[in-house]
């Protein structure tokens, strides 16, 4: 029969055991995986997940426990050269945590992260870890201390965050055989989007997380068109949502940063052309927009985490104020 009945049986045994517990109990599908993420690299659509770290997993209490557990024991462990060190407090109680993270009791009882505010005390857990250098997984991001902090960050700049991220071995079940794994962890800031640039009618952000859930990102992916309004140029030449800006004028657009310094060049009244990878069907196209900076002028709206406010400002030198 192979290796996959045994793993299947430790599973069931491992449902048996804990039928008291008050959430579901199943075999775990990969559904999808987030663009540009680790996890893509090394997971495919309909993998079954039989264990985290050769734990058994049934749910999505027993996975966050598990990796909970495993960015605590990445803080609890000697600190690397270039890394502040992790300040000794209560090692007792740190252990005792860590334990019961990897047991799984806190499902039992209270989540993972009511865990952690034992351990760290009543304040903001995220601000903790971030004094120390670290950005576990599962712990609520703090508010920034800088309005330049990023959010929504592109694919490259979110795969360079994870690479200081643990790992953790999945065990999977793949067609007809068993494989393990090892999948790194990621980093999420919580903002979502904070920053957007409104150009030709047309709203241009870094993908946010529930497009790259998706799973599909093209090769330049920092720049995606996600509204646009009626009779502008954006309508008027259908330059419309749901798509990524790959190219502007034949030069690669790889973030927002280097599309606000094109189009800050571009004089009124001229063309544009830009190469669009579509979102669902995943297929490119060009098309040429003329630019109108009077009435459809460029602008930047950003978000100060710290304050909670958005702020506007004109990039486009040929608006007016009348159409502001």
């Amino acid at each position: 029969m192979g290796p996959i009945p045994s793993w299947f049986a430790r599973v069931l045994y491992y449902i048996c055991r804990n039928v008291t517990i008050n959430f579901g109990v199943q075999v775990l599908r990969v559904r999808s995986c987030v663009a540009g993420s680790h996890a893509a690299q090394v997971l495919k659509d309909g993998d079954l997940v039989l264990a985290v770290n050769s734990q058994p997993v049934t749910s999505y209490g027993h996975v966050e426990s598990i990796v909970a557990a495993c960015s605590l024991a990445a803080q609890l462990s000697p600190h690397q050269p270039g890394q502040p060190p992790v300040p000794d407090t209560d090692s007792n109680a740190a252990s005792t945590m860590l334990a019961e993270l990897q047991c799984g009791k806190c499902n039992n009882s209270q989540p993972a992260e009511g865990k952690m505010e034992q351990l760290y005390g009543a304040g903001d857990l995220s601000s903790t870890s971030q004094q120390q250098g670290h950005s576990p997984m599962l712990i609520k991001a703090a508010r920034p201390a800088s309005s330049e902090l990023g959010c929504s960050a592109p694919l490259v700049e979110s795969q360079q965050n994870a690479a200081a991220m643990p790992r953790v071995s999945v065990t999977i079940c793949r067609g007809s055989a068993v494989e393990e794994v090892e999948v790194q962890l990621g980093s999420e800031d919580g903002l979502g989007t904070c920053r957007l640039i409104h150009w030709c009618g047309a709203m241009f952000q870094a993908p946010h997380r529930p497009v790259r859930e998706l799973g599909f990102a093209p090769e330049q992916a920092g720049v995606y068109v996600s509204r646009w309004h009626h009779g502008s140029p954006a309508h008027r030449y259908s330059l419309y949502a749901l798509h990524w800006l790959t190219e502007l004028n034949g030069q690669p657009v790889p973030d927002l940063d280097t599309f606000v310094a094109m189009i800050r060049s571009l004089p009124d009244k001229s063309f544009a052309r830009l190469k669009l990878c579509q979102l669902e069907t995943t297929k490119t196209k060009v098309l040429s927009i003329k630019l109108d900076l009077r009435y459809w002028p460029t602008c930047e709206l950003r978000l100060d985490p710290v304050s909670a406010t958005w702020t506007r400002s004109v990039l486009s030198s040929q608006a007016t104020h009348s159409c502001l």
